[in-house]
């Protein structure tokens, strides 16, 4: 799972796996490529990897460590450089396919799938005071299939991922918690699938 980008300033940022480090490819309009390591490990660092710019360029990724007991961690790159790499959830069981996007007051929003004792879809929020919540479970029936987060056009978000039936399914918090939603009962989908959120809170695949 390769993580990508576009900052305010039309820069496209990619993240993906090159042995053990995640590595960072930007391309600035009218530029070539240019080439760091985010974060670095002993192995499979960044085998998946879903990031996104806020509005002010800053870049957050998070990623799944698969040499630290299938960790998940989140980096934070700012025109000071990277910060140190900062740990969201460890737990039993192997993790992949996380999504991430963060909100007008700063706060990042990260959901995954991770197979403990179940296979569980958890969300977790990362205030820039308080770090990282305790991760909430949002279904303990889900495939091996993509996780993809949006948020709204009022910061809610939304969590697509696909159930243990091969059903797709749409976890949005209404204010108090998350509430489940079916796009379409009919269709049995690939493990793959795109998410995206308009400017009215609508969500469309």
């Amino acid at each position: 799972q390769v993580g990508s980008a576009l900052g305010p300033d039309g820069t496209l940022h990619l993240f993906y796996r090159d042995g053990a480090n995640l590595k960072h490819a930007a391309l600035a309009p009218g530029g070539a490529w240019s080439v760091e390591s985010a974060a670095a490990g002993t192995g499979n660092v960044g085998e998946f990897s879903a990031s996104v710019a806020d509005s002010s360029g800053d870049l957050h990724v998070v990623y799944v460590d698969g040499a630290s007991s299938q960790e998940v961690r989140y980096a934070k790159k700012s025109s000071a450089g990277w910060g140190a790499p900062e740990l969201v959830f460890t737990g039993a069981g192997a993790t992949w396919n996380v999504g991430v996007d963060v909100d007008a007051r700063g706060i990042v929003h990260a959901a995954w799938n991770n197979a403990g004792a179940s296979s569980h879809i958890r969300y977790s929020s990362r205030t820039p005071v308080a770090g990282w919540s305790v991760p909430t479970g949002l279904d303990d029936s889900v495939s091996g299939g993509a996780v993809s987060l949006r948020l709204g056009a009022d910061g809610a978000p939304a969590v697509a991922y696909v159930n243990g039936a091969s059903r797709l399914r749409v976890a949005v918090w209404n204010g108090t918690g998350f509430a489940g939603t079916f796009p379409d009962e009919t269709a049995a989908p690939d493990a793959r699938f795109a998410f995206a959120r308009g400017p009215d809170a609508a969500g469309a695949f």
